[in-house]
């Protein structure tokens, strides 16, 4: 979930719309930036139309996209970003992108996966990362930062559900946000192990 919602996706953004470390002109992919706030205004027009607890991740992604957390990336590459990047985007690169909204359609369902489903997502995933390397990279040195780790890693991503079982089942949003709540328990700087330690215990206590 992590590799897929935290790192790949907001990269994917940055490439399409020219944000990704400022490679100058030699930008692989590229929409105009009238096009990128076109993007931003449908994705926000949309909130009327889907539930509420879902319309939170309907952000203008051209004046939000780095303050997208995983539950905007999620809606972005499973819901809207296929409508939204259709006919925007070079074919190569809107079918780099299909290859991880299907393999991610696959793998965050909130059921059980089938060897088959599982074989599926892992010839998606293979697919993305050489569309990646293919059209994205293209062998050129000026372009050597794009070629990230996090890309390769999706390659073991069926390899470990296989052996870990479904993505929701281990998944570690949940646990971060609690620890995210601790910060602010610690009063020593002195000793914020302990400090923490003392917080924690004497508020699950009472």
């Amino acid at each position: 979930m992590h590799l897929f919602l935290c790192n790949v996706v907001p990269r994917l953004w940055e490439l399409f719309a020219g944000e990704n470390e400022k490679l100058g002109e030699d930008q692989p992919c590229l929409i105009p930036k009238s096009v990128c706030q076109t993007i931003g205004r449908e994705i926000k027009a949309g909130r009327p139309t889907v539930p509420l607890s879902q319309a939170g991740s309907l952000r203008n992604i051209y004046n939000h996209s780095g303050s997208y957390k995983a539950v905007d990336c999620t809606y972005f590459l499973l819901s809207d970003g296929e409508v939204v990047l259709a006919d925007r985007i070079p074919e190569e690169f809107f079918k780099m992108f299909m290859c991880l909204c299907k393999a991610g359609r696959l793998l965050f369902k909130p059921s059980a996966l089938t060897k088959d489903e599982l074989k599926a997502a892992d010839k998606l995933l293979k697919r993305f990362c050489h569309a990646s390397y293919t059209h994205v990279y293209a062998g050129k040195v000026e372009r050597l930062r794009l070629c990230r780790a996090t890309i390769v890693a999706l390659l073991d991503v069926t390899a470990n559900l296989h052996s870990c079982g479904p993505d929701w089942s281990f998944w570690q949003f949940p646990a971060e946000r609690l620890i995210g709540t601790h910060t602010r328990l610690i009063r020593s700087r002195r000793f914020p192990y302990a400090a923490l330690t003392t917080a924690v215990s004497a508020k699950y206590s009472a």
